[in-house]
């Protein structure tokens, strides 16, 4: 059975990547030179849902912030040890929103950004005690432009200070990591929302949100320039690029609405298009109003680019400063593959009984066959017997029904 998974996040570790999968809503370890990974974590989530996207390093430890999750994840990478931390839910975005998409590592800290979450999340990485910086969400509100945008996205760390593009308004949240102060700075240059900020040559480069702007401000000098990127007019007014990578004074951009990847000379402020990256997209990625997409934001590991096209599953590493273009498919080990279907399996069972108190229907799905889930009904009989009762399902004819169905 075909079990390829992608992934969203990738952290580089001694002997291998660490990584969290979309497809098998898990974290694994992947030794280099093999394509089985490991599974580290498996964490439960509902159809269409990422619970988490983002891994934050800090130490031994490694912190997922609830994407479309209620909790916050730690995993001790010593220990294999997995912790986890509820949210205070006074704080609660909308229902099924990306809560968190991104974070940094300060000291002895963890710094969680609000997506679509209310506020920023200060951990302590030993204790594990939580704080809600919140002052800053009335003054950005009172600033947005765009409705229906995030608060926050990737942030960096300047010295002391860590700055957070504000995606739904023309501004940069700075953040004292000494004091916990926000201050909320306001581009003066029409960017659209800040999709991106990086640093490079006493500037400050931002992607826009929803144009194909991408603006260089110094602070210092308060001078603005504007540079735009090529598309076609019917992206104009849409979501173009993932987050960009900076790599050896480039800024390379990859399309989610845009018709072809980009890379930007930061030193002769020149926009070229990305050849061997577009090569990629032109023959792999499944195609939707004729636009060439990303699966996720690309991720930047040593000097090596990883991105995935379309809705596959295939793993893109692209080395720039070698001009050369690499593919992996990776796939789940045998263990980790029986612990998600059994897991899949008595959440099925749960599922059945909490939602749907009439009819029981199970789906064969990507790691989960029919022949497997018949297996794993026999083995666990004694809970399906402790359920049926609650889920009205009749004791003695079950089978004897679907079979009378079926040969109609």
């Amino acid at each position: 059975m075909h079990n390829q998974i992608s992934f969203s996040e990738i952290l580089q570790v001694e002997n291998g990547i660490v990584f969290f999968s979309p497809e098998g809503n898990g974290l694994y370890f992947l030794e280099k030179g093999r394509k089985e990974a490991e599974l580290l974590a498996h964490f439960e989530a509902g159809a269409g849902e990422l619970p988490y996207k983002t891994i934050i390093k800090a130490g031994n430890k490694m912190f997922l912030p609830p994407c479309m999750a209620d909790d916050i994840v730690v995993y001790d990478y010593d220990t294999k040890k997995l912790q986890t931390a509820g949210l205070d839910k006074a704080y609660a975005g909308e229902k099924g929103s990306f809560k968190f998409w991104t974070g940094i590592a300060y000291g002895d800290y963890v710094y969680f950004a609000g997506h679509y979450y209310p506020a920023i999340i200060k951990m302590n990485i030993h204790t594990l005690e939580m704080s809600y910086l919140t002052d800053w969400v009335e003054k950005l509100e009172e600033k947005r432009m765009l409705r229906d945008e995030p608060y926050l996205g990737t942030g960096m760390i300047q010295e002391d200070i860590a700055l957070f593009p504000c995606c739904c308004a023309n501004m940069i949240l700075k953040l004292n990591l000494k004091t916990d102060e926000t201050r909320l700075c306001e581009i003066p240059a029409d960017v659209n929302g800040v999709n991106d900020i990086c640093f490079f040559g006493n500037t400050y480069w931002m992607t826009s949100r929803i144009s194909n702007k991408i603006v260089l401000w110094n602070q210092s000098t308060e001078h603005v320039e504007a540079m735009e990127v090529e598309t076609e007019k019917q992206n104009i007014g849409k979501r173009l690029f993932r987050p960009p990578v900076m790599l050896n004074g480039r800024l390379y951009l990859f399309p989610v609405e845009a018709d072809c990847a980009y890379y930007v000379n930061m030193n002769g402020r020149k926009i070229e298009k990305e050849e061997l990256v577009n090569e990629v997209l032109n023959s792999e990625t499944e195609k939707q109003g004729g636009l060439r997409k990303t699966a996720g934001p690309p991720v930047l590991v040593g000097g090596n680019i990883y991105f995935i096209t379309g809705e596959g599953s295939v793993w893109h590493i692209y080395n720039p400063a070698l001009k050369e273009m690499d593919s992996l498919s990776v796939s789940i080990n045998i263990s980790g593959q029986k612990t998600i279907k059994k897991e899949n399996a008595l959440k099925s069972f749960r599922g059945s009984v909490s939602e749907r108190k009439e009819t029981v229907i199970f789906e064969e799905e990507k790691f989960f066959s029919c022949k497997e889930f018949l297996e794993l009904v026999n083995e666990y009989q004694d809970k399906i017997t402790d359920l049926r009762g609650q889920a009205s399902i009749p004791e003695n004819n079950t089978g004897r029904q679907i079979y009378e169905r079926l040969k109609v």
